[in-house]
């Protein structure tokens, strides 16, 4: 087995290949690197959906949308393209998973299960809790007093109903530190799986806000880029790290789980 940490300049991420030892994948090994390194890389496993459902559930309940096919399993494979943002091939800003669906989301699985022919796509992961640090004290106090609100069109999965906006705290706390919630807006020309905006602050200065947020988040210090290989699984922090995607052409099949909290 090959470890390679960390994977930001930031001090985050872990990619693991060749890996044979099935103690590898025990709860107290992969709790331990995720406490540590907030997301972990599995390079070219060869595993059933079967096997990943079995893995992720030693870490508790999984999240279950009756909207789903598998009420378990979230399949990105691009063939909703003209339905939906979220399952189809267009960007998708970093996020935390979750909050439009009512749920508290502690960890997220993404398994590959084969690629073809694929230009970009790939799947980028921010060292969110430490780019929190460089954020503005005007947009930190705006996140801790007025929040964000988000408003959701992707209706074929989120639980939330459309035409209407949710509030949710702009920051959480966990293990006493303070970490930013929610993720970046979709660009004005973009067709976009919900509008998210900061509470009690006009569009313009909500998109400025984001905007400078973006520099951040995407900066190379606390940004990963993920190209997909068949068999590859990415494990993550849903609250130490914010997940986006690339707008790609191409097979890209992906299975996303999650874990509750």
């Amino acid at each position: 087995m090959h470890l390679q940490f960390p994977l930001t300049s930031s001090g985050i991420g872990i990619m693991a290949t060749d890996v044979e030892s099935a103690d590898f994948f025990l709860k107290s090994n992969i709790e331990k690197l995720l406490d540590e390194y907030h997301f972990i890389v599995i390079k070219k496993l060869d595993w059933t959906t079967d096997r990943l459902h079995a893995f992720l559930e030693q870490f508790g309940e999984l999240v279950k949308n009756e909207k789903r096919k598998d009420e378990t399993m979230l399949t990105l494979d691009g063939s909703q393209h003209a339905k939906e943002v979220l399952r189809g091939t267009g960007r998708m800003p970093l996020h935390r998973d979750g909050l439009l669906m009512n749920v508290d989301v502690k960890y997220v699985g993404i398994y590959c299960l084969h690629v073809n022919e694929l230009e970009n796509g790939r799947t980028y992961i921010s060292d969110s809790a430490n780019a929190f640090n460089e954020y503005p004290e005007e947009i930190k106090e705006t996140l801790l007093q007025n929040g964000l609100e988000a408003m959701p069109f992707d209706t074929a999965y989120y639980l939330k109903n459309e035409n209407k906006y949710y509030h949710f705290d702009g920051v959480i706390s966990k293990n006493n530190k303070t970490l930013p919630n929610g993720g970046l807006h979709f660009k004005k020309e973009e067709r976009a799986s919900y509008h998210l905006r900061f509470s009690n602050v006009d569009e313009e200065k909500s998109y400025e806000y984001f905007e400078t947020l973006e520099k951040i988040l995407e900066s190379p210090a606390y940004t990963y880029y993920h190209t997909w290989e068949t068999g590859d699984l990415i494990l993550f922090d849903n609250y130490y790290v914010m997940h986006g995607r690339e707008s790609y052409s191409g097979e890209r099949s992906l299975i996303q789980m999650q874990v509750k909290n």
